[in-house]
């Protein structure tokens, strides 16, 4: 196993709350300061690298509780984890300068960190589609989704989301986009407990493997969260966010970690062939793919060339590099691809 989180978390309620508005979904806003002394060049300067290294804090704490321990470490190098930065406002105010930007941080560089680490073992770039559902009139899907998909970036899958999908129909349409992973978050909420000053609300959580639907986690949990207005509420309850993303991590780490180990009977499938080289083509590349072993042509016709054999690590991941070598995937059933030749 990778990480074992710690016991309980402790954090500051500042830290988590998302950006209500932000230019872009993974970028992360956090205000630096200095001592405004005779030079506010240098002011400046200090002032921007501490919001660049708050920005970096805030990425790692997505999804591990302990963020000082890592960014402590890379925290010298921590331009090297941002790809690009905006300052949004400066000021000097009374005897500090004050830098607020927005930072677009090096997901996948800081992923490899982590992994390095061995804080998460993350994927190799699968898709994972995200779905809510949430309380009638009461609408913060944007922190939701800039939220997750800060967290799957760091576990180097790729968040998909499509607005007109629901829990009920996220199955279907996963499986027929080749879509191997689905986040589900319903969160229900009821008003006017005890004298309109608390909110009854339950979340229930599920991340599934769509191939082989399996439940990689699965929560329902109940509170009652003190909230006397709407905007308290959202706050509260990404809050929880939080704290629940702090519960899925090692999980996800953990099945990840496990899955790719395991070695996989497989067939592929491949429709369009016309030409005779292009069996053996088609073989010798099979024959080059990371994890693959015993890999053997099991039939031959005008209609379908089949092959099977062995694969070491995720199916997700063999869909991804037979991609990568130009073949258009049909679909997945199982542990047989369907596949042609684009």
């Amino acid at each position: 196993m990778k990480t074992c989180f710690k016991g309980c978390v402790l954090f500051s309620l500042f830290l988590l709350l998302l950006p209500i508005q932000v230019r872009a979904e993974e970028t992360i806003i956090t205000t630096g300061r200095a001592p405004a002394t005779d030079n506010l060049v240098d002011a400046r300067q200090q002032a921007v690298d501490q919001a660049l290294n708050l920005a970096l804090v805030k990425a790692v704490q997505t999804i591990y509780p302990y963020p000082d321990e890592i960014t402590k470490e890379i925290s010298p190098y921590g331009p090297d984890y941002i790809q690009n930065y905006r300052i949004l406002h400066e000021e000097r105010v009374d005897n500090n300068y004050c830098v607020q930007l927005e930072a677009q941080i090096d997901w996948e560089r800081l992923s490899r960190k982590l992994d390095r680490r061995g804080i998460i073992c993350p994927g190799n770039g699968e898709k994972i589609l995200l779905v809510f559902n949430l309380p009638e009139g009461i609408d913060f899907k944007a922190q939701l989704l800039s939220f997750w998909k800060r967290f799957f970036h760091l576990f180097r899958l790729t968040p998909v989301y499509k607005e007109s999908l629901n829990v009920r129909n996220a199955s279907d349409y996963a499986f027929k986009q080749g879509i191997p992973f689905i986040l589900s978050l319903n969160i229900a909420a009821v008003s006017g407990i005890e004298e309109n000053s608390f909110w009854s609300v339950t979340f229930k959580t599920e991340l599934t493997d769509v191939t082989y639907q399996d439940i990689v986690f699965q929560d329902v949990l109940e509170k009652k969260i003190p909230a006397a207005d709407i905007e308290t509420f959202i706050q509260m309850a990404l809050a929880q966010t939080q704290i629940l993303a702090y519960n899925i991590a090692p999980r996800l780490s953990n099945w990840l970690e496990k899955e790719k180990k395991r070695v996989y009977h497989f067939a592929l499938i491949f429709t369009g062939i016309s030409r005779y080289q292009q069996i053996f083509d088609i073989w010798q590349m099979l024959e080059k793919i990371n994890g693959i072993s015993q890999v053997c042509l099991k039939q031959a016709s005008d209609k379908e060339i089949i092959y099977t054999g062995n694969y070491q690590g995720l199916i997700p991941d063999l869909v991804n590099q037979l991609g990568s070598l130009g073949f258009a995937v049909d679909k997945v059933k199982g542990n047989t691809i369907f596949l042609h030749k684009d």
